[in-house]
């Protein structure tokens, strides 16, 4: 599993995959929240359909949604979540979800 960016920042988070060429099958996108959030993505000026798991500061899943290219309508997690994780969205899932749950405890546990 590759991490193509990491966004701490509003603009960062704003910014997203816009404009960028298609996650591959191994990537993933990780947007951080300094607190828990219920903000809503989409999926404006991204040319390809995606992924999106949404984690808790304990870094448990509280929801998963899909988005389509170009998808102008905003996706909210079920629940408050600390993290975002993008994906490609393909019928060959390189990357585990328990390998992303991993990486965010790995990275991030120490300092919440």
């Amino acid at each position: 599993m590759k991490v193509r960016f990491t966004a701490e920042t509003p603009y960062d988070r704003a910014r997203g995959l816009m404009f960028s060429k298609p996650l591959a099958s191994d990537e993933i996108a990780v947007f951080k929240f300094d607190n828990d959030t219920t903000s809503g993505f989409w999926n404006r000026n991204v040319s390809y359909p995606i992924k999106i798991a949404f984690f808790d500061s304990n870094f448990n899943m509280v929801d998963f949604k899909d988005l389509a290219a170009e998808q102008t309508s905003t996706v909210k997690a079920m629940k408050p979540y600390r993290y975002a994780v993008e994906l490609a969205n393909s019928d060959s899932d390189v990357v585990d979800l328990v390998d992303i749950k991993h990486y965010l405890e790995k990275t991030y546990g120490n300092k919440l």
